[in-house]
């Protein structure tokens, strides 16, 4: 198995990649035969790339940093300067990959890992097919290819991106990653739901009432201003990380959690979103200057000379709805937003407020925490001591406490699923067009009215729809 990653020396590749592959070559968990070739621009000898590396490493990591086991993780390493605009570096890229295959006399698992800015999609895509590394093997299912969000910018650059991705690998060869999906109380909301009977039956409209998905940072745009401000919140983070997660928890629990059958469920429910009213129901925020954690953070607009007068959003809130008669009348609140008062990703979901018995109302919540810590929170009401006046109370699970294991990181988890076939946590076509078609209405209309941002001071906890 080889696994190419092009943008090698990139920040995705730097950051996450190497050190999940690294990791899971520690715990022994990486194929035996799998060869990694890093592909970007700089001018480095294998040795030296193999140096560049752990230097980042160290710098991230420093305390699980092992030379012996390090150097044996380098031996899968080898390095490959190419340009991505040069299509005979991709001949080359050709070429070096077929003598694995020959050295061998079998044909390897080839895949490709586009770690690399999304505007230079076209022109990869461009070199693979002119290479014709999409059929280095005769059987297709030898060869796939990953790619990151956001994947597209609006409905149409979606259109365009993906009709150039289909025109050279068919659908099973393509793995679309949305790293959330590989968080593990992402991975456990399906078999949450399908193994305990208390949540299995009466999840719908009958009991639920209102369910929010918060994805929240305390951190600002950094290093990634130029980029961020190409993208924004919306496309960033809802487009791709809340909604997933929205189309996960509402998902009609299929009668096996099979890739296919868990992708067209998501898919249901992303067809079936709609917004009443888009003025009203969606709040466009830009964080200003303000304090977090004491002291004080600058605005979005100081952040880089480029962001002077920009309009991109870094707050997105908004209220939509479905159409399947299932989730009839329930309110689904999509919030995410940088420069917040904390970092907080989850999943909530309201219970509908019933009297069962006169004079003791029951009302429930239950949540998915993914950061700051992952695990269940399940609040239920009960009588105070010496009193008959209720008092909520949190039954808390949490993965570290009841497991003692360290997590694996989400892209560790997602690598293994490459390596394996399994596309249970990756998106599809269907779904990512169901994404687009969500929230492009919402992007032509900031277009045609040239609205702007409401600006909140850096540190705010959330801003309210009226």
């Amino acid at each position: 198995m080889i696994l190419t990653i092009f943008g090698a020396t990139g920040d995705l590749a730097r950051r996450m990649l190497f050190p999940s592959l690294y990791h899971l070559h520690k715990q022994g968990r990486l194929p035996n035969d799998l060869e990694i070739v890093g592909f970007a621009r700089k001018e480095f000898s294998d040795e030296q790339f193999c140096e560049y590396l752990a230097d980042e490493f160290k710098n991230l990591y420093e305390n699980v940093f092992n030379q012996e086991s390090w150097q044996k993780f380098c031996e899968k390493i080898s390095y490959f300067q190419g340009d991505l605009a040069n299509e005979n570096d991709f001949q080359r890229l050709g070429t070096k990959l077929a003598k694995a295959d020959t050295d061998i006399q079998s044909c390897t698992d080839k895949i490709f890992y586009l770690a690399i800015s999304p505007d230079l999609y076209p022109q990869t895509f461009e070199g693979i097919r002119k290479s014709q590394l999409e059929s280095i093997c005769e059987h297709t299912k030898h060869v796939r290819v990953v790619v990151e969000k956001p994947f597209g910018k609006n409905l149409q650059s979606y259109y365009e991106l993906n009709n150039n991705l289909v025109d050279i690998f068919e659908e099973e060869q393509i793995y679309r990653i949305d790293h959330y999906l590989g968080k593990e109380t992402v991975k456990n909301i399906l078999n949450f739901r399908a193994a305990n009977p208390l949540f299995f039956n009466d999840w719908n409209k009958n009991t639920i009432d209102r369910i929010d998905v918060t994805v929240m940072e305390s951190l600002g745009v950094g290093t990634r201003a130029q980029y961020y401000d190409e993208y924004g919140q919306m496309r960033d983070l809802v487009q791709s990380h809340g909604l997933q997660l929205l189309s996960l928890v509402m998902s009609k629990l299929p009668d096996e959690l099979t890739a296919e059958k868990i992708r067209n469920s998501k898919t249901e429910i992303l067809q079936s979103l709609y917004i009443d009213n888009l003025e009203n129901d969606v709040i466009r925020g830009q964080y200003g200057s303000g304090i977090i954690d004491g002291y004080p953070v600058k605005s979005y607009r100081e952040e880089h000379d480029k962001l002077a007068e920009s309009h991109t959003e870094t707050y997105i809130h908004i209220k939509a709805n479905s159409k399947l008669e299932l989730w009839e009348g329930v309110e689904i609140n999509l919030i995410s937003g940088k420069r917040m008062q904390s970092k907080e990703t989850s999943i909530t979901l309201y219970f509908k407020s019933q009297e069962r018995v006169k004079g003791i109302p029951s009302k429930n919540k239950l949540i998915f925490q993914l950061q700051p810590s992952e695990g269940i929170t399940l609040d239920l009401q009960v009588k105070k001591p010496g009193s008959n006046e209720l008092e909520v109370v949190p039954m808390v699970f949490k993965y570290q406490d009841n497991f003692r294991v360290l997590l694996p990181d989400a892209y560790e988890s997602l690598l293994l699923d490459i390596f394996k076939g399994n596309k249970s946590s990756f998106i599809s076509n269907e779904e990512l067009e169901a994404s687009w078609k969500f929230i492009d209405p919402i992007l032509e209309l900031w277009k045609s009215s040239n609205s702007r941002p409401v600006i909140y001071p850096a540190g705010s906890k959330y801003l309210q729809i009226n």
